[in-house]
């Protein structure tokens, strides 16, 4: 789900359409077989597994979900520093300092100024911890911060597509359909 702004952007919106519909249909797929083989007494997954395949399957179900999870934290890593990367952006170039912050565009390292790269050292610090933690009030705690944040980013996108309406939107750069689905 936290790649779905890029797949919209590198696919396409039809593209991006079709991938989320098909998405759709695995998840359901995916649930309505679990729903199925649930026993009243299964906590989660890992004990339906264990259950129905053994613990050699079970073991290999944390490995996975392992895994998985270090992917999802570095994709959820690079979107958060993109997004907050635009804002900062933002918020300089309005302020008339965008000299001293590098340009979003940049296709090398940049650490002579105010960087992703920079944003990207900064940020990994706590979401590592984030990760590792096991008392999780603290993260229940900072999730309502997370309700303010979405707020300002979704005015900071509703500022910018009122700004992309008075400048002229030009239809032939937006992509609709791509084979770059992946």
């Amino acid at each position: 789900m936290l790649t779905f702004p890029v797949l919209f952007q590198k696919a396409g919106i039809v593209t991006g359409i079709i991938v989320l519909v098909v998405s759709c249909l695995i998840s359901y797929t995916t649930c309505r077989i679990y729903i199925m083989h649930l026993a009243p007494k299964d906590n989660d997954v890992e004990d339906t597994i264990k259950r129905i395949m053994g613990l050699k399957w079970e073991r290999f179900f944390r490995l996975i979900t392992g895994f998985y999870l270090i992917l999802l934290n570095i994709i959820y890593l690079i979107l958060i520093v993109d997004q907050i990367y635009n804002i900062i952006f933002f918020i300089m170039s309005k302020a008339g300092v965008e000299n001293s912050i590098a340009n979003k565009e940049v296709d090398h390292l940049v650490f002579d100024k105010f960087s992703k790269q920079y944003l990207a050292i900064i940020m990994f610090l706590p979401l590592l911890a984030l990760t590792f933690m096991k008392n999780l009030s603290f993260v229940i705690k900072l999730a309502s911060f997370g309700v303010g944040s979405v707020f300002i980013y979704f005015s900071f996108l509703i500022y910018q597509f009122f700004k992309s309406i008075v400048d002229g939107v030009d239809f032939n750069q937006i992509t609709w359909v791509s084979s770059n689905v992946g």
